[in-house]
């Protein structure tokens, strides 16, 4: 009896330190965030301003050059989704915007001003403001897929962690060879 309730308290020790497969699958989200340094490119185009930056994929640590019209995505953004990106090589050239830190004492006509954070800018032209548009964060499509795909092996096993448990607790195991008296 001693020897089961040892089995049971270690079982249960392990569900509560996590050891459930699935749970632990679908806990955390991997994310689509800006770079620590995004590189920031604001472009001038006849569609609108082209935002150009880096983005930092936590799935596995890459960073791409991601690009997006800025006007035509602002609710989607506003709500914390993701933009309709484009292919930054097949954009149309354009003006460069010039980007600061902190509004200038003599500002151009257009320009920008990212906070020293980098995760947003503000446009302004001419008595005319854009922002602050936050750059995009957003979950990775291809973790959540790799998640939906191995969502039943961690079903399964945790359905074999659950009933080898139950059949050490509820079963009791004798020697094969035990001879009879």
């Amino acid at each position: 009896m001693r020897k089961r309730v040892w089995i049971f308290l270690t079982v249960v020790a392990g569900f509560c330190s996590g050891g459930c497969m699935t749970p632990a699958l679908w806990h955390e989200s991997a994310y689509v965030t800006p770079a620590p340094i995004p590189n920031l490119a604001l472009i001038d185009t006849p569609r609108g301003i082209l935002a150009q930056y880096d983005a930092a994929f936590e799935r596995n640590g890459d960073l791409r050059r991601c690009a997006y019209y800025v006007e035509p995505n602002l609710k989607q953004l506003s709500k914390g989704g993701k933009p309709a990106f484009i292919n930054p090589s097949n954009t149309r050239p354009g003006t460069p915007i010039p980007v600061f830190f902190s509004r200038p004492m003599r500002p151009p006509d257009l320009y920008a001003v990212c906070p020293a954070n980098h995760a947003s800018f503000t446009i302004y032209r001419r008595g005319w403001v854009l922002g602050p548009c936050d750059l995009p964060v957003f979950k990775d499509e291809k973790a959540l897929a790799a998640k939906w795909a191995l969502t039943p092996l961690a079903v399964i096993g945790d359905a074999s962690l659950v009933g080898g448990c139950v059949w050490i607790l509820f079963f009791p195991h004798q020697p094969a060879d035990r001879p009879d008296p």
